[in-house]
């Protein structure tokens, strides 16, 4: 199943794979979870780095940060947005 986002919801895992279908970026957090974004070329870019990382990926309602990225690091408290 691919998930899409609502607005202020988060998905979090380890980035296996991203596949880019047409106007759409899915994202697999292997076992099943797969994440459906837009295929934007500034999406792409931030999250292209991050594959066999933990990331959080967040839907917001901000006008031009629809969607934000977030470095997540075990054992640590905080992580940065990009």
């Amino acid at each position: 199943m691919i998930k899409t986002l609502n607005i202020w919801e988060e998905a979090i895992g380890n980035l296996k794979n991203i596949e880019e279908n047409g106007d759409r970026l899915t994202l697999d957090f292997g076992n099943g979870k797969k994440v459906s974004i837009p295929n934007e070329l500034k999406l792409k870019k931030k999250i292209k780095g991050k594959i066999g990382k933990k990331i959080g990926i967040v839907h917001t309602d901000l006008k031009d940060k629809e969607f934000l990225i977030q470095n997540k690091v075990d054992n640590r408290k905080g992580a940065f947005y990009e």
